[in-house]
């Protein structure tokens, strides 16, 4: 092979490629990905925290968008070259015996030496931007790490790809635009794919790094990355090999062919190992699994006190642990047993100066010794080895556990459970690094895990030159550093790295922040003299009262933890193992966390204790976390203005754990699922009127998904449901907490009751209160039977509906009082009884209200009156769990004519004849009858129902501003029962429609009247949900069907309260079916609502 042929012919090819508009094309993009990088990366705008916040992320957006980039321009460049008649410009070349692989690798080497050059500067470009125009970090060997491992093998392959399909096709159009057809659909939808591995833009694959461990996952990435090199290496030289020869050319090609199959050969050899370790790791997880359900059954004491010495050596480390052991199981255990990581050996167990027998099966840990009903025994083990992460999180579903995408753009962070090694440790209860007697899952009943309060005391030896975090007491004995708890835990935590440390102690409690040294991004932001952190952590301690029972902890420590650390939202802990006793485990460099971009945040003219507050509230108060949605599907980590536009995601560091699942726990073999009710039952607050008003506007939505899984199933049903939500198990238990709240306060004053758990919840703090206990004590100190409340809401099933009638407000006068009374009149219509709320708000500052509940009976109906010191503004009532959506009603009643002279409040049963309908002169078609249907223009669409036809759409959803097709509203407005709906969309073509038929049964005048939605379109609610501030007072436009033609009509909606219908006239019908329909046509920014329609009978 003859170099200086090869330098001709590169030469050639890049001057021809220069010139070609292909070239300009490719700069010009190019040049945009920088620009981009400038508005996105840089300081310019108010970009999200995880664009800029690590060291990796200004050279893999760069790196990553070029080679998107490049792939298609190689592919247009290949077969220009393959394509071009240059018989002329190579005559000279020609009379040489220049061979295929001469001319061709010419022809390669002239395309790179354009493409990477252009890489290479526009890397320039991207380095100062990173330097002089944004705060990011920055690391010069990261972006030559990615040039090297994502750039060149990406162009190797596409190269490959392109000449090999290229040569052997016969059209190469078609062939140059099916194959940019296929790198699009897999680098766009179909990257995950496979763990990854077809993924040739990296986008699936961990690929960011940590300032402290590194790639977040190295050997798998450069792993992929060759498999690929490989692969278009063998696809180039057998493209090479398989090309027409050149005249005035002996050589042969055969060695050429063979290097190409080798190179391919050994790229299938890559791709199998890539995927056999992936399918290890499965299996490795379904044996641990399997070996837990096998144990599940068998009893297990409860761990009392451990001690351990922890020893590190490297990525190995030495246990030497002391436990007292307790069998409060109710039965004789022949054998204990005790769970610890699988790659960690136990050396010995002693008992009392002896060695006993053991037998290890993976994570369990078989002590042949038997132990009798309420005996303790104390045991030692010695242990040493490494940390196997794959026993962690086995009850997470393997697309979850192994999906490596977030809300974070492009940026893959990795996953790693556990960390054991010089420069970092962090050993969390899951990872199992000392023997505990629950085990962190249970296959069969997820939500039911067992924990045990232990008195833990850890010390850790030979540590000088790293600083070492755990919860309790700090002392230092040598080159010892002891940790001992004062309050039983349900785990502990080691941390161990290079950190600085900043602390405060507010109210007792110490508060403490570690982080990597040289990550102090943030100080000097808040270093202003008026700016008060303590005034802020006791404004923080009382809003976790208030969210809570209270903080019981003596410290609060902050850690900063490495890029890859993962942790998952446990739905029975309500939180991630981010939230620890004592410990908050944070992302490196906050990457992850919401509002951390405090510089953008004080430059918009934000206030310090405001930018600190949004960042404190986002992160760690709120249970779920909100991110605008965008078509770039990883969303944005910032609030919406709209909240229709926002998707959400269960935030892992929330900390209601803190003062819930890591301080109480009510245990019960028969009642499944009592932690997380009693941890509400606790702890929730006591809803009034208006939090009920407030709740129904943003959460309704779930609560109605809740009660609608009561109408079929119960907690003991939820309790096994693997594929629940946490979301709407939470709802779930909250719903029956509330209920069973109400049914003990009918027989137990609310005060007393309150004072009961207050007591009871104080008294639980720390340890496993029995539900039998808690029984006893409920007994003796409120005189009623706890047991048969619980059962009813844990195994009832069923609705109860009612239907609520007349609710009025009269003035009282008498010789001594002058107030007001409010009325109304219910029936139970469903097949189980219920509890139904009635009252009055009275006002809002003070809140003042006057709300009483009412246990109803299946097929019973009352009249209930309640007196009022002062006019009500408004007459409310919740209907708690039952059939009825929504569950609470606010009615704006007038005062009635009609004087009141008792100034006592009462009920009485009255004749459940009093709401059935007589009479056929009203007939009501309404939004959810048979006579009702919809017709919407997308529909008709057949593209749009292709790419729509496996959309599962929602029951219920919440309103958004501008829906483009019908949508289902539930409103306390709208006309219905039990169920009040309509549905809206944003005005169109008039192509859209809604349709009400009724059959009418008999000929004659008819007045038609809708209902008048105009009053919820412009109100505060609906603003307030959908972010339209603004609707015009426009005309809806309706066409009437009746005996004398078609009638267009424009109807004004009007705005006024309390008119309920408008009349649309007075026509004539025949008997049968009348039919209305409503079109989409309006005015810029208007919604139409579709609700009821009502005929009424003019008698002559």
């Amino acid at each position: 092979m003859d170099v200086s042929y090869i330098k001709l012919m590169a030469k050639y090819e890049a001057i021809q490629f220069r010139r070609g508009w292909i070239f300009k094309l490719f700069v010009l993009i190019v040049v945009g990905i920088n620009v981009s990088q400038l508005f996105i990366q840089g300081n310019f705008v108010r970009n999200e925290w995880y664009w800029m916040a690590l060291p990796s992320s200004f050279p893999y957006f760069q790196a990553l968008c070029f080679n998107m980039v490049q792939v298609l321009f190689v592919i247009f460049a290949v077969h220009e070259v393959l394509s071009r008649e240059k018989r002329d410009t190579e005559a000279a070349l020609l009379v040489h015996p220049i061979s295929n692989m001469e001319r061709n690798f010419g022809q390669v080497l002239g395309i790179a030496k354009v493409v990477l050059l252009t890489c290479l500067v526009s890397m320039v470009f991207s380095m100062l931007v990173n330097l002089f125009a944004s705060d990011s970090p920055f690391s010069l060997w990261i972006y030559i790490f990615y040039f090297v491992t994502l750039v060149l093998p990406g162009f190797v392959l596409s190269v490959g790809m392109a000449m090999s399909l290229l040569v052997w096709g016969k059209n190469r159009v078609m062939v140059s635009l099916v194959l940019i057809f296929v790198l699009g659909v897999v680098g766009l939808y179909l990257y995950d794919i496979g763990n990854g591995f077809f993924d040739i833009t990296t986008r699936a694959l961990p690929n960011m790094f940590s300032d402290v461990t590194g790639h977040v996952n190295l050997w798998c990435y450069l792993l992929q990355r060759l498999a690929w090199l490989l692969g278009g290496t063998g696809l180039l030289f057998w493209a090479i090999g398989f090309s027409n020869r050149l005249p005035n050319c002996f050589k042969s090609v055969k060695n050429t062919r063979m290097v190409g199959i080798i190179c391919i050969v050994f790229w299938a050899c890559t791709g199998v190992l890539y995927f056999l370790l992936h399918i290890c790791e499965i299996d490795v997880r379904k044996e641990y699994v399997r070996t837990f359900e096998r144990y599940i059954g068998e009893p297990t004491g409860d761990l009392e006190s451990l001690s351990l010495v922890f020893r590190q050596s490297g990525d190995y480390f030495t246990g030497d642990c002391e436990l007292i052991l307790k069998n409060a199981t109710g039965e004789k255990m022949n054998r204990l047993l005790l769970f610890l990581n699988p790659d960690l050996a136990v050396k010995r167990v002693i008992v009392r100066g002896q060695e006993i027998p053991f037998v290890r099966d993976h994570q369990v840990l078989n002590v042949d010794m038997p132990l009798d009903v309420k005996d303790s025994v104390k045991l030692r083990v010695e242990y040493t080895g490494k940390i196997d992460g794959r026993i962690c999180y086995l009850d997470i579903p393997d697309e979850e556990y192994y999906q490596t995408s977030g809300n974070i753009g492009f940026f893959r962070l990795g996953k790693q459970n556990a960390f054991l090694g010089k420069k970092q440790t962090l050993l969390i209860p899951e990872c199992l690094w000392y023997p505990v007697t629950c085990s962190p899952v249970n296959p069969v009943m997820p939500w039911d895990t067992r924990k045990n309060f232990t008195r833990y005391t850890l010390s850790v030896v030979g540590e000088t030159d790293r600083t070492v975090i755990s919860q309790g007491v700090q002392t230092r004995h040598g080159d010892t550093l002891r940790f001992t708890n004062e309050e039983r835990l349900t785990g502990i935590t080691l941390c161990a790295g290079d950190y600085e440390k900043k602390s405060v102690m507010v109210d007792s409690v110490l508060y403490s922040l570690y982080y990597f040294r040289g990550h102090d991004f943030f100080s000097e932001d808040f270093d202003e003299p008026d700016f008060d952190i303590v005034e802020i952590l006791k404004t923080s301690g009382t809003s976790l009262h208030k969210n809570g029972t209270g903080y019981f902890f003596k410290r609060l420590t902050l850690v900063e933890t490495p890029l890859p650390f993962a942790s998952y939202f446990r739905k029975q802990k309500g939180g991630s193992d981010r939230v620890q006793p004592e410990l908050l485990l944070l992302p490196e460099y906050a990457v992850t966390m919401v509002s951390s971009n405090f510089k953008k945040a004080i430059k918009a003219g934000m206030d310090l204790k405001n930018v600190l507050w949004r960042w404190a509230g986002g992160n760690f108060y709120n249970p779920l976390l909100s991110f605008r949605r965008t078509s770039f599907k990883p969303g944005k980590m910032q609030l919406s203005e709209d909240f229709s536009e926002m998707e959400e995601t269960e935030n892992p560091l929330y900390i209601f754990p803190l003062s819930t699942y890591y301080v109480q726990n009510v245990r019960s073999e028969k009642y499944p699922l009592m932690d997380i009710f009693f941890s509400i039952f606790f702890n929730s607050p006591w809803e009034s009127l208006e939090d009920r008003i407030s709740y129904q506007i943003f959460n309704q939505y779930v609560e109605m998904s809740a009660l609608d899984y009561f109408s079929s199933g119960n907690l003991e049903n939820a309790a096994r449901d693997c594929d629940l939500s946490f979301e709407l198990l939470e709802q779930m238990v909250k719903l029956k907490c509330t209920y069973l709240r109400k049914r003990i306060t009918m027989q137990v004053p609310e005060e007393k009751f309150k004072r009961f758990l207050e007591q009871v919840a104080s008294f639980s703090c720390f340890r496993e209160l029995p539900l039998d206990e808690f029984e006893t004590m409920f007994r003796d100190s409120l005189g009623v039977d706890f047991e048969p409340f619980l059962r009813e809401i844990y195994t009832a099933k069923g609705l109860p509906v009612f239907e609520v009638r007349d609710a009025k407000m009269r003035k009282i006068e008498t010789n001594e009082y002058s107030g007001f009374q409010i009325s109304c009149k219910v029936l139970n219509s469903g097949e189980t009884n219920g509890i139904f709320s009635f009252g009055g708000l009275l006002g809002y500052m003070p809140r003042e209200e006057v709300l009483k509940d009412y246990y109803l009976p299946a097929g019973k109906a009352l009249e209930i009156w309640l007196p009022c010191d002062k006019r009500p503004l408004y007459v409310g009532y919740c209907t708690n769990i039952s059939g009825n959506r929504p569950m609470d009603i606010l009615v704006n009643c007038s005062v009635e004519n009609e004087i009141v002279t008792e100034c006592v409040g009462g009920e009485r049963e009255i004749d459940s004849m009093y709401f059935r309908k007589s009479g056929n002169d009203e007939i009501v078609v309404d939004d959810q009858d048979p006579g009702f249907s919809l017709v919407d223009a997308s529909s008709r669409n057949k593209i749009y129902a292709f790419l729509h036809r496996d959309q599962k759409k929602k029951k219920y959803e919440k309103p958004i501003s501008a829906p483009g097709t019908w949508r289902l509203v539930y409103n306390k407005v709208f006309y219905g029962e039990p169920e009040c709906t309509a549905y809206y969309k944003i005005c169109g073509t008039g192509e859209s429609k809604a349709v009400w038929r009724a059959n009418l049964p008999e000929n004659g005048l008819y007045e038609v009247f809708v209902a008048n939605q105009s009053d919820y379109a412009a109100s505060s609610i609906f603003a307030l949900i959908t972010g339209v501030h603004s609707l015009p007072r426009v005309y809806q436009y309706y066409t009437l069907y009746h005996a004398e033609g078609v009638e267009e009509i424009q109807q004004k909606m009007d705005p006024r309260r309390n008119v309920r219908w408008l009349s649309l006239g007075s026509f004539r019908f025949n008997a049968g079916e009348a039919k209305l329909e409503l079109s989409d046509k309006g005015v810029e920014g208007q919604r139409v609502f579709a609700d009821a329609v009502k005929w009424v009978r003019i008698r002559e």
